[in-house]
């Protein structure tokens, strides 16, 4: 970076370089030979002076975190290894975007499947027995019903972090069987209600 400084002779500009500030420099107008002092007059620039503005810069978005399992301190979310106590991390689960309690609930993904299982099977069973069907339906409820109750509670507390993520695909397949479940369990319900209509109205011709 140069100085503007004042010829002793002439009074002209003079741009000296800060690695000469101190020795002897020429003036190019007079040939004036004088020492290039910090201490002399600087030379403002003609023109108006734009006030400086002070700019924010944008601050970089904040990294997701998560609590370690191990010590409980809250690290970077993609960690595969804790910095506090240096033991090593699995890969947390896409999904949950809030941080993993340390006391998390274990899953009840395979509860779910269970109960979805049972009811799909004796909604399949109801189709069977004709006039029955709307009983044995019914049947199906207690077991589909709190599956998909279950399923929905579960995935909501697993992306708060309150409920082991491990689980997540297993409770959505289990959720999807118990809708599979219930859609066959009313499907049967009304068959049952349609064959015994159908019955009746037998009896009545003859």
């Amino acid at each position: 970076m140069a100085q503007m400084m004042t010829c002793p002779n002439c009074a002209d500009s003079v741009r000296v370089p800060d690695s000469l500030l101190g020795q002897t420099v020429k003036c190019p107008k007079c040939h004036t030979l004088f020492r290039a002092n910090e201490s002399r007059e600087i030379v403002q620039p003609s023109g108006p002076v734009r006030p400086e503005t002070n700019q924010i810069s944008p601050q970089p978005p904040r990294e997701p975190t998560r609590l370690c399992p191990y010590c409980a301190e809250i690290i970077p979310r993609r960690s595969l290894a804790c910095p506090f106590c240096s033991e090593v991390l699995e890969e947390p689960s896409g999904s949950s975007n809030g941080q993993i309690r340390r006391d998390c609930d274990p899953h009840r993904a395979n509860l779910i499947t269970v109960l979805a299982a049972v009811g799909l099977v004796a909604s399949f069973l109801s189709f069977l027995t004709c006039c029955y069907a709307p009983v044995i339906s019914l049947f199906c409820l207690p077991f589909c019903l709190p599956a998909l109750l279950m399923a929905d509670h579960d995935l909501r507390r697993m992306e708060r972090g309150e409920m082991d993520p491990e689980g997540e695909s297993a409770t959505r397949r289990g959720r999807r069987l118990a809708i599979i479940s219930l859609l066959l369990c009313a499907l049967s319900f009304f068959y049952g209600v349609a064959a015994i209509i159908l019955f009746a109205i037998n009896l009545g011709e003859l």
